[in-house]
């Protein structure tokens, strides 16, 4: 084999092994589910599927009625969020 060849194989091997180590983005099967991430994309990292709507007890407003698609507040009755719709308490 000629040296220049050998010059361009060990390039071109250079060049493969140190492209895949640059970090383009989040890696899934990482451990951390990050925001590019979700339970579709990544069940290793994002274990947890989405139930559609977002928990926002504790934000002082009683949510009561709320839209039904994803990233929606959860519905809130005085039951199972008392922080926000305690002064609806009756019972």
């Amino acid at each position: 084999m000629k040296i220049g060849t050998i010059i361009i194989i060990a390039l071109l091997a250079f060049m493969v092994l140190t492209l895949g180590c640059l970090e383009s983005g989040p890696l899934c099967g990482d451990g951390v589910c990050d925001e590019k991430e979700d339970y579709y994309s990544c069940p290793a990292d994002c274990a947890t599927e989405p139930s559609g709507c977002v928990d926002q007890c504790g934000d002082n407003v009683c949510a009561e009625n709320v839209c039904l698609g994803p990233n929606c507040p959860c519905a809130e009755t005085p039951k199972n969020c008392p922080a926000d719709c305690v002064a609806e308490i009756t019972s």
